[in-house]
């Protein structure tokens, strides 16, 4: 009948207006966790640091809101605590499977094992000197493994100086990258547990304070460093029908202000 037609567009209409305006909430409520925790994120990690000192790993924090239905959970993770890719892919003289052994190897400790599948961008005639072969890890992942949808791998990253945070990365990141670079493992060792002795020790206190060999004291200051300035925001928004996630790379710049080096979201029904 022709009241039934009409109050089958009315339900239409008034779930679609309530579908816009859970959408609408869902987006404000993510922009406006992003741009606070991205302006916060270099001093939430600190304050981490500060209050567990003895822990091993300080790159990482989570954090969870709740605006009316929806459930905002948030990782923020510095980006130079972890192996750069690009970097590993210029020093490594462009060996694709070389580096895919390494980023494998990297992979095996996270709790879900991506599956390494490595395209680079070619470099064409003209590029700028920052060009960058792997700008997504849809390059680096196979794109139906979960890792890659989910959230950042825990130990590689794509942005960043290319050195590693020698004070925030986990010793299993440490001992892979020293050891790619032809240092013993005993001295690896020793700047590890120097870091546990000295948590609030800059590099060249670690460097001293740890006793390592002069290379080995060179080759840690040509791949690490002790300064983060770039962190990643992995954001997993859900109500009651749906999920989107987001991921957005930032970069702190010289002036206190902040740069989007990344941003990419993945709605999922």
């Amino acid at each position: 009948s022709i009241l039934g037609v009409v109050a089958i567009r009315n339900n239409t209409r008034v779930l679609q207006a309530h579908q816009q305006l859970s959408q609408i909430q869902r987006k404000w409520g993510m922009r406006s966790v992003e741009r606070v925790v991205g302006q916060s994120a270099p001093s939430l990690l600190a304050s981490q640091q500060e209050e567990s000192p003895a822990a091993l790993r300080w790159s990482e924090a989570r954090l969870e809101f709740s605006l009316n239905q929806v459930t905002i959970n948030v990782e923020v993770a510095e980006e130079e605590a972890k192996v750069n890719v690009n970097t590993l892919y210029a020093t490594m003289d462009r060996d694709v499977a070389q580096v895919a052994s390494f980023v494998r190897k990297l992979c095996a400790g996270d709790s879900v094992v991506p599956s390494v599948l490595l395209r680079p961008l070619r470099e064409q005639t003209g590029s700028r000197k920052d060009f960058a072969p792997f700008v997504n890890f849809r390059q680096v992942i196979d794109p139906a493994s979960r890792a890659s949808l989910d959230r950042f791998p825990k130990r590689i990253t794509l942005w960043g100086s290319g050195r590693v945070d020698g004070i925030t990365a986990d010793p299993m990141t440490l001992k892979a990258l020293l050891s790619q670079g032809g240092v013993l493992s005993s001295e690896v060792s020793k700047f590890i547990a120097a870091k546990e002795r000295y948590p609030q020790a800059n590099l060249s206190e670690l460097l001293r304070q740890s006793a390592v060999s002069e290379r080995t004291a060179r080759e840690i200051e040509r791949k690490l460093t002790d300064q983060g300035s770039t962190f990643s925001l992995s954001l997993d928004v859900r109500d009651s029908w749906h999920r989107w996630t987001r991921l957005v790379v930032i970069s702190r710049t010289g002036d206190g202000g902040r740069r989007v080096l990344f941003a990419e979201d993945n709605p999922s029904p």
